[in-house]
């Protein structure tokens, strides 16, 4: 499931405020992180499963045009990941 952006034509600040929403998703699975390099940006999520004693990194790649793009493809992929764990039960 793929977060809702909101159009680029809309405030710089809607577009913060789902930046912000996504980030704030992210931390209930685990400690986001978002850089910038020098191709693009790259975004990042370390997980634990303390029940399984499980622990995993999901990443982007380093060059998502835009910081909302990375944390929002990170998110997707968590999404992603948590529904295959689940079936794999």
């Amino acid at each position: 499931m793929r977060p809702m952006l909101r159009e680029h034509k809309q405030p710089e600040a809607a577009l913060e405020a789902t930046l912000e929403e996504c980030l704030i998703a992210l931390c209930k699975y685990g400690r986001p992180r978002l850089s910038r390099h020098k191709d693009g940006w790259y975004a990042e999520i370390e997980m634990h499963v303390p029940s399984e004693g499980v622990s995993f990194s999901i990443k982007t790649s380093f060059d998502e045009k835009t910081p909302s793009s990375a944390v929002s493809l990170l998110l997707s992929r968590v999404h992603e990941t948590i529904k295959e764990v689940r079936c794999n039960d």
